[in-house]
């Protein structure tokens, strides 16, 4: 049955895996696509530039004055810069210094 298992809702092995990268790969490929169509407004350069540069600004200064590693600096650098609201309720970081 080429991997499928006795629950038949459930892939298994190479078949899971498969599953979960295509739409992944997918995801990113629109992503790519929209990117390069908004890529062609003059103003879009400067607009993604100055974006990206605030996320990595962020992610050092996170990382640097707060002593938390990059991905949760990066993560709150993001939410940061659009606005979003930061809802997970047991998430906690710890300086550690």
């Amino acid at each position: 049955m080429g991997g499928l298992s006795a629950c038949p809702d459930r892939l298994s092995g190479t078949d899971a895996t498969i599953a979960e990268v295509v739409p992944a790969a997918l995801v990113l490929r629109r992503l790519f696509g929209a990117i390069r169509y908004a890529a062609r407004d003059e103003g879009f350069r400067a607009i993604f530039g100055a974006a990206i540069s605030l996320i990595v600004l962020g992610t050092v200064t996170y990382s640097v004055s707060q002593g938390w590693n990059v991905v949760d600096s990066f993560y709150f650098a993001v939410c940061t810069l659009t606005t979003s609201n930061i809802s997970d309720p047991h998430l906690t970081l710890v300086s550690r210094s």
